[in-house]
């Protein structure tokens, strides 16, 4: 898993003003929105097509603090 500092790291091997993208909803990419910090839990037995991450309450006694770059959600 990235923390932080890792992902500014290896941020700053690329040009400043290149463009950051994500996977779309079926194929393709999307913008991504700011970060935020959420709160996960790690399911590792998860199938392949969800994540190995699930988004839970803070109060969970299961729950970590992770940063999310989401992608722009387009209708």
């Amino acid at each position: 898993m990235y923390t932080i500092a890792k992902l500014i790291e290896e941020l700053k091997k690329f040009p400043q003003d290149m463009p950051v993208v994500t996977n779309g909803y079926e194929g393709e990419f999307e913008n991504i929105l700011p970060p935020k910090i959420i709160s996960v839990k790690f399911v590792p037995d998860q199938p392949y097509y969800d994540g190995q991450f699930q988004q839970t309450d803070s109060n969970d006694p299961l729950a970590i603090k992770a940063v999310t770059i989401e992608r722009e959600v387009r209708f």
